[in-house]
């Protein structure tokens, strides 16, 4: 077996269905003689694009990942990431990289390192029996913390070239990280809480983190039981139902007029699920 069909299987391990993308990258090659399904775009944007959507999709419990070539597939590839990056949403990026002799070399371009300010984490695999613990780290950074893309770039000649004895198969060392939940603080629950009941005029402003946690149904029971009117961010668009007497619609860089007249006049404001940005 092939060094790319060990990153195969390993995507097969974290429940991968599909791997978007743009040839031409060996990846490809492997992933049709296994269970995950090739999907071939037009351009790398439209591809990642694809994925960014599967993602939120699946509220980010199922992850879209992405193929590309080295060189100009990689570097056709920033903008998209970069909305990735800006939208916080999970997405595995696993480029092709030029060949070892050929890298660090002008104007070569190196994926790890050009698209660090834009993932929550870039690595460059040169050695197969790396393949296990970056892909570790690379799921862990997906998993956990803030989301965003990732980045994993393999040299191509490694990727056609033959799995060594370690990493080959179900013995490849692979371990899939688990997923931490951290829990609020009970006393700034209670601190919120009373800053939301002493309010005279709140506000609700929900976020897509409300989407990715599943708790639709639990805002709409506190905007019901308080009677607190809610409006969504652009990308937490339907968390919270617009038929709903209590539906401002959107707020953003673009915003309702009943959103707009109620933050203006809010006294206090509370954000869930978003980053405010």
């Amino acid at each position: 077996m092939s060094n790319a069909d060990t990153i195969i299987e390993i995507l097969e391990r974290e429940g991968v269905e599909y791997l978007f993308g743009f040839p031409n990258n060996r990846l490809f090659n492997s992933a049709a003689t296994h269970s995950l399904r090739p999907i071939i775009a037009r351009t790398e944007r439209v591809a990642i694009n694809m994925a960014d959507s599967y993602t939120r999709m699946r509220n980010g419990e199922k992850v879209g990942v992405i193929a590309v070539q080295d060189g100009p597939g990689i570097e056709a590839s920033f903008p998209a990431v970069a909305q990735a990056y800006g939208d916080n949403t999970p997405i595995l990026m696993l480029p092709g990289a030029h060949a070892p002799a050929m890298q660090d070399y002008d104007p070569q371009f190196t994926a790890s390192r050009s698209f660090r300010d834009i993932t929550r984490f870039a690595s460059l695999i040169n050695d197969p029996l790396t393949i296990p613990r970056k892909l570790e780290m690379a799921f862990a950074a997906l998993k956990n913390g803030k989301s965003g893309p990732v980045v994993v770039e393999t040299a191509a000649n490694l990727l056609w070239g033959k799995a060594p004895a370690q990493t080959a198969g179900d013995g490849n060392g692979y371990r899939s990280p688990g997923r931490h939940r951290s829990l609020a603080d009970p006393v700034d629950v209670e601190r919120i809480l009373d800053h939301l009941l002493s309010a005279q005029r709140p506000v609700l402003i929900a976020g897509h983190g409300v989407l990715y946690a599943q708790a639709s149904k639990e805002l709409v029971q506190l905007a019901q039981l308080l009677q607190i009117p809610v409006t969504t961010s652009l990308l937490g668009k339907s968390s919270f139902p617009e038929d709903h007497p209590l539906a401002l619609g959107t707020a953003g860089r673009t915003i309702t007029r009943a959103a707009g007249h109620f933050a203006n006049e809010a006294d206090f404001i509370l954000g869930i699920g978003t980053s405010f940005t």
